[in-house]
């Protein structure tokens, strides 16, 4: 199965590299809008589910030929929103969501979420950063953050917490596990050794247990660049 996988464009050259040997890469240039560490970062931009991606008007007009690619190759249908939007939170995080692929639905909060992403909403969460605080992987939410796993038990989606802290993000004290990566079928594939901190040792873990390979992107420092992102291709 072919599939896109999307990064931001700071992205480490040689993680792209890695990722292209298995994916066509697409890389996201920043938003304006956004804060400058994170404005780059796919989980801000954009959010696929339903065979729909989302991002918003603004962004569109800027970065419309990488956006069509993406919608031409997954058969996508895009939707814009026009809601309000600035770099400073909340009005960062309206497509900002922890997706769970398999049920097409979508922890994020509520209160920020834009609007068009309100009826895949399956419960909210007080975590405005829920794609960057977490990754879905076979079924369980993977996080740190206890906003996320309580979201989590309301719905009966299995949570495994991690500790906190560990992740480089320039600009920040710390970055999130989700930002560190993303997941394609049976492989967690991260932005860095997950043995540079206990939030990716853990996730380590978690993994091994659960029969998922981990693919390290680069060799430094476990980082958060903002989570991949992976389409099929549908020819």
């Amino acid at each position: 199965m072919s599939a896109i996988a999307i990064v931001s464009e700071n992205s480490p050259v040689e993680a792209v590299h890695k990722l292209s040997e298995n994916f066509t890469i697409i890389k996201m240039p920043p938003d304006p809008l956004l804060d400058p560490p994170v404005a780059h970062h796919p989980d801000m931009l954009i959010t696929i589910l339903d065979g729909k991606l989302f991002c918003h008007q603004t962004y569109y007009r800027l970065a419309h030929t990488i956006i069509d690619k993406m919608v031409y190759l997954c058969k996508l249908q895009l939707v814009c929103t026009a809601a309000p939007r600035s770099a400073k939170y909340p009005l960062d995080v309206g497509l900002n969501t922890l997706l769970l692929p398999d049920q097409k639905k979508l922890i994020a909060r509520r209160a920020s979420l834009a609007p068009e992403l309100l009826p895949y909403l399956a419960v909210d969460t007080k975590q405005g950063y829920a794609g960057c605080a977490s990754l879905f992987i076979g079924g369980t939410v993977v996080t740190a953050d206890p906003s996320i796993c309580c979201s989590g038990k309301k719905i009966d989606i299995p949570v495994y917490k991690i500790p906190s802290g560990g992740i480089q993000l320039p600009g920040y004290d710390t970055g999130f596990i989700g930002g560190c990566g993303g997941v394609w079928e049976n492989t967690v594939y991260l932005y860095g050794q997950a043995s540079s901190s206990s939030a990716g040792r853990a996730l380590a873990v978690y993994c091994r247990k659960r029969g998922f390979s981990i693919i390290e992107l680069w060799d430094g420092p476990l980082s958060d660049f903002g989570g991949i992102q992976f389409a099929e291709i549908v020819k």
